[in-house]
């Protein structure tokens, strides 16, 4: 029995030996199995994050000489930039390395020209921009008197930027200026079909802006550190003429400024084979504009002229 001891102790301890090590194998082959493998190029791990970061082509400014026009604007560097008017191409460009682009064209036609932004990255992904700019002349089709100024060039053109869900911009009125008092217009009122409005314009003054129409109160805004002030409204103007007042509540103490307008909602137009794609209406005071959005819907936008404004202001 003495003897027997020493070696159920021997075969105990390598038994536990070898215990150990099936355990400490089984540890580094779990260990192998479960580390985080080392990432892969999939080849598309780039271009879907410069698909997200890419930017459309966007227009900063219009200048009109005669029937020709110059068009400034920004996109992603080293990109082509063409401006379409009805499916054609109307100018081209190629973006600088800072990403600043200009084209000229000449535009004779007295219809409206309708002109859709496109730009085409280094990397071949199209964008089409969300801005569209408008070319409208200020009277009736053939009317002599405004197609072509006394020098026997083109009239001043409405030159007008838009986009859906965004004030539009008066690049240029075709009228002798925007209905301004003291330093503060309003420059466009954008409306779609529900009767949600955009009210929008400048000042030369910091202050609050406040909306009435017909005398009731509808919404207050400030003036922004560019001079700008915009009012965004959900379906509050219903079908028929109604008085519009944009009030500017200065900073200073001081005399508010007021600008009364008259405004009628355009009856909606009804999408159909033969509807237009944009219809314009033209007065004395104003031009009121009605376009088909790219995927459906409508956007009107009236620009007046200083005669809108009631008498005394």
């Amino acid at each position: 029995m003495p003897k027997i001891r020493p070696l159920f102790m021997i075969l105990t301890g390598i038994g536990l030996a070898l215990l150990l090590w099936l355990v400490v194998i089984a540890v580094q082959g779990q260990t192998k199995n479960t580390r985080t493998p080392l990432p892969t190029d999939t080849g598309t791990s780039n271009g879907a994050a410069e698909v997200q970061t890419l930017s459309p082509a966007n227009v900063l400014s219009v200048e009109q000489e005669g029937d020709k026009f110059t068009v400034r604007g920004v996109s992603m560097a080293g990109s082509a930039v063409w401006l379409s008017a009805n499916a054609r191409t109307v100018a081209q460009a190629q973006s600088d390395a800072q990403g600043q682009w200009q084209v000229e064209f000449s535009w004779q036609n007295k219809q409206t020209a309708q002109l859709d932004i496109y730009m085409l990255s280094p990397e071949g992904q199209q964008i089409r921009s969300s801005q569209t700019l408008f070319l409208i002349d200020k009277g009736g089709e053939g009317d002599a008197e405004f197609a072509e100024g006394s020098d026997g060039l083109s009239a001043r053109k409405l030159i007008l930027l838009a986009a859906p869900g965004a004030p539009s911009r008066v690049l240029q009125t075709p009228f002798e200026s925007l209905p301004t008092v003291d330093g503060f217009n309003l420059e466009v009122i954008d409306y779609d079909n529900s009767g949600g409005a955009i009210f929008s314009g400048s000042s030369s003054s910091a202050g609050k802006v406040r909306i009435y129409a017909n005398g009731a109160l509808v919404g207050e805004s400030s003036v922004d550190n560019a001079g700008r002030w915009r009012l965004i409204f959900g379906n509050i103007i219903p079908l028929g003429s109604h008085n519009i007042s944009a009030e500017l509540v200065r900073d200073m103490p001081g005399v508010n400024t007021r600008i009364e307008l008259p405004f009628e909602r355009m009856k909606p137009l009804l999408e159909s084979e033969n509807s237009p794609e944009v219809f314009v209406e033209r007065f004395v005071d104003k031009i009121q504009v009605g376009r088909v959005l790219f995927g459906g819907g409508y956007q009107y936008f009236v620009v007046y002229s200083p005669e809108a404004l009631s008498p005394g202001q």
